[in-house]
C-alpha cells in the first residue's frame, strides 16, 4: 500500500518549497536535514506518492532521495513536463532504471502520446515494470535491451552506482550481468517507433556511443535530447567540443543549454557553448527551434 502518512507528506512539502520555490543558500541541506528528521530511516522496500501525484516503489538501494524529497532531478522533470504536456508524440528513456523519467513522462503526456523505456539489466527492468503496473499507466512500452552504436552482447558493471557498460570507476572483479545492445536506429525501424519529440540518454558515460547509433533517429526526428554529461570523463575523443560538433552536424538547429545551477532543482536556464560554460556533472539539453517557445518560461 502507498504510503500517504502526514509525515512523508509534510517531508515532501517543505522539501519542495526549499528545493525548488524558496531558494535560498543551504536551502537544500535544511530541506534534507527536516526530512531526515521526521521520516523514519527507509529499511525496507516502500511505495510512496511522489509530489507530482503518480507513485513509484523505493528501497534502501534505489529511490531513497525520492523518499525524502517526493522527487529526483526537479529541474529535469520540470523540463520534460514543459516539452510533453501539449504534445501528443512519442519520448524515449535510455537508461530507463526503475522508471522516475519514464513515470513523469507518462504523468506529462496525460495518456496523449508514448513513452518507450529502455533497461537492459533484469532486477531495473521488473522494478520499471512494478512501477508502471503500480500507476497503471497504459502509454509505456518497456524494451529490455541496452543501446549504443552495434549490436552487441556486453557485460555491464552492477556494483558501485547505477549500472554502467563502462568500466571506468567501476570494480572490474564486481558483479555483472550480460545485455543486449542495440542501436537506436535499428530499435526505432524494428519497432516502428514514430512522432519521437523527446529522447532522455543517462547511461552512466556510454552516452556517446547512444548518441552515434541515433543518427538517423536524431536527423529524422530533431527531437530534444536530454543528455548527462560527465566533465570529468571527457577527453581528446569526448568532450563539449566534440558532443556538440556532432550534433550539429545531425541538426544544425540545436542550441545547447543546462540549468544555471543544477538540474536536481527548478531554475533558470543557461545556454552553454564550450567546455568552461558546462557544469561538472549535469544533464544536457539540447533544444530545435521548433521547441523553443515551449521552454521561455525557464530562460
Amino acid at each position: 500500500m502507498t504510503n500517504n502518512s502526514f509525515g512523508l507528506n509534510f517531508a515532501h512539502s517543505q522539501a519542495n518549497i526549499l528545493f525548488n520555490k524558496l531558494r535560498f543558500p543551504g536551502s537544500r541541506k535544511i530541506a534534507r536535514k527536516i526530512s531526515k528528521v521526521i521520516l523514519p530511516e527507509l529499511s525496507s522496500n516502500k511505495e510512496i506518492n511522489t509530489i507530482y501525484g503518480y507513485s513509484i516503489e523505493v528501497s534502501p538501494k534505489w529511490g531513497e532521495e525520492v523518499y525524502n524529497l517526493g522527487f529526483y532531478e526537479a529541474g529535469t522533470l520540470k523540463f520534460i513536463d514543459l516539452i510533453l504536456r501539449n504534445t501528443t508524440h512519442t519520448f524515449l528513456d535510455v537508461g530507463a532504471n526503475i522508471g522516475l523519467m519514464s513515470l513523469h513522462a507518462a504523468h506529462s503526456l496525460n495518456g496523449k502520446g508514448k513513452v518507450v523505456a529502455f533497461e537492459p539489466v533484469q532486477f531495473f527492468y521488473d522494478k520499471l515494470n512494478a512501477n508502471i503496473q503500480l500507476n497503471s499507466f497504459k502509454n509505456i512500452q518497456t524494451i529490455k535491451k541496452g543501446v549504443g552504436s552495434v549490436s552487441a552482447k556486453v557485460p555491464i558493471y552492477l556494483d558501485g552506482g547505477c549500472p554502467s557498460v563502462i568500466s571506468t570507476y567501476r570494480d572490474e572483479k564486481g558483479t555483472t550481468e550480460m545485455i543486449d545492445i542495440e542501436s537506436l536506429d535499428e530499435i526505432v525501424r524494428s519497432e516502428n517507433i514514430s512522432n519521437i519529440d523527446f529522447i532522455k540518454i543517462d547511461v552512466e558515460g556510454f552516452e556517446f556511443d547512444v548518441l552515434k547509433g541515433a543518427r538517423k533517429t536524431i536527423a529524422d526526428h530533431k527531437p530534444v535530447l536530454c543528455i548527462e554529461y560527465i566533465k570529468k570523463i571527457s577527453d581528446d575523443s569526448f568532450n563539449a567540443k566534440v558532443l556538440t560538433e556532432y550534433l550539429k552536424e545531425l541538426n544544425s538547429e540545436y542550441r545547447f543549454f543546462q540549468f544555471k545551477d543544477t538540474s536536481r532543482v527548478e531554475g533558470k536556464l543557461k545556454e552553454v557553448a564550450f567546455e568552461n560554460d558546462f557544469n561538472d556533472e549535469d544533464n544536457l539539453f539540447c533544444v530545435s527551434s521548433k521547441h523553443m517557445a515551449l521552454i521561455q518560461s525557464i530562460l
